[in-house]
């Protein structure tokens, strides 16, 4: 199991999350790859894993995830290229699970840890021969309780030490992210988070420093990815 904990509303964090599954499906491995959608959305994702492509296309683009109104990143056009990308790999015959584990958005969001846990627990025993690829903001992929705004927060990593589980955090050059800050959604300029060592494209190291974390991987200067729906938020 491999939790990838990103910054939302990049271009280069879901391209890296694709490149990752790809290699493995590549090798021959079955994969799940585990998405922070809410858990509402999966009957929609398995419609779309068995329709045709022009119906699996049009069922990604109108499920209600779009929509929300706070666009903090997720929703972007690269995370919608993620999608269609590793749905038709499934129809090309590789062996691919899509899982969406957040908590349903009618959910206490104290609890959402817990709930992404449970559903990544649940996909561990259904398929014990997959690598699952868990795709979430780089809070939950913590594998550490508190943080230093909430000592009480326990992130979905943390609940799984007991597994077989690395866990990597996003590190960049200097560039921009759609997310949300205290002036609004929108393009935002992010400050440089360096990397271990060389500075190489894709690169991934393990043990740094942050005890949060076991590695990190590297994406160099990044750009920002705006939503696919973007006047959802004034909607």
């Amino acid at each position: 199991m491999i939790f990838i904990g990103e910054l939302h509303g990049t271009n280069e964090s879901p391209r890296f999350v694709e490149g990752v599954v790809c290699s493995l499906l590549r090798q021959g491995k079955p994969v799940t790859l585990a998405l922070e959608m809410s858990s509402d959305l999966q009957a929609d994702l398995d419609r779309a894993l068995v329709a045709n492509d022009i119906e699996a296309t049009r069922i990604v683009e109108q499920m209600s995830y779009w929509g929300a109104a706070m666009q903090d990143g997720k929703r972007s056009v690269a995370y919608h290229h993620l999608l269609l990308e590793t749905i038709r790999w499934k129809k090309g015959g590789d062996d691919l699970a899509l899982l969406a584990v957040d908590a349903p958005s009618s959910s206490n969001a104290s609890t959402r840890g817990e709930m992404i846990a449970s559903k990544i627990r649940v996909a561990a025993l259904d398929r014990p021969r997959a690598t699952i690829i868990v795709f979430t903001g780089n809070l939950q992929a913590r594998k550490t309780k508190g943080t230093p705004w909430n000592a009480n927060f326990i992130p979905a990593a943390a609940l799984l030490g007991d597994l077989d589980l690395v866990s990597l955090n996003m590190t960049y050059r200097a560039g921009s992210a759609w997310n949300c800050g205290r002036d609004g959604c929108g393009v935002h300029t992010v400050s440089k988070i360096a990397p271990t060592g060389n500075a190489t494209i894709p690169k991934i190291v393990l043990s740094p420093t942050d005890p949060n974390f076991d590695g990190e991987y590297y994406l160099g200067e990044v750009t920002a990815s705006p939503p696919l729906r973007p006047n959802a938020q004034q909607r």
